[in-house]
């Protein structure tokens, strides 16, 4: 900004000279219009570059807070995933935990079924048994109905 201000003050003066020198000035007042014109584009320049600026600025601040937010994001993904895996162990051990009971329950209930199947047989042999006492004591109530007790 400075430099389009002394540039257009320096066309100025350059006007005043080439005023004051009359018909002889006129190429002096050509050159004088021409920085007038550069001291313009400067200017318009230094206006459109600081734009530029301020923008760049504004979008880095914009990509600034983006990227604490994607840190922050980042961060609570990462504290997700932990918490996952942490879930996971312990879904683990309790698949675990639970595989071993029902080992021990698979365990109870083949001993449960030996029990039953011995005692089915143990019912079987007494079942086998009485049926050999009543057949044994129907023969003995034959043979003792056969014998006749006097009383004398």
């Amino acid at each position: 900004m400075v430099i389009s201000s002394q540039t257009k003050l320096l066309a100025l003066n350059a006007s005043i000279e080439a005023a004051r020198a009359g018909d002889t000035g006129k190429g002096f007042a050509v050159v004088a219009q021409e920085i007038g014109q550069l001291a313009q584009q400067s200017n318009d320049a230094v206006q459109r570059t600081h734009a530029l600026v301020s923008s760049a600025l504004a979008e880095i601040d914009s990509g600034n807070e983006i990227v604490a937010e994607t840190q922050i994001t980042l961060h609570e993904i990462g504290d997700s995933v932990n918490e996952l895996a942490e879930m996971m162990r312990s879904s683990g051990d309790m698949a675990q935990h639970q595989a071993s009971n029902m080992r021990e329950i698979n365990q109870g209930i083949e001993q449960i079924s030996e029990v039953i199947q011995t005692n089915s047989a143990t019912a079987q042999e007494s079942s086998a048994v009485s049926s050999e006492l009543s057949d044994q004591s129907n023969q003995l109530h034959n043979l003792m109905s056969q014998f006749q007790v006097k009383l004398t």
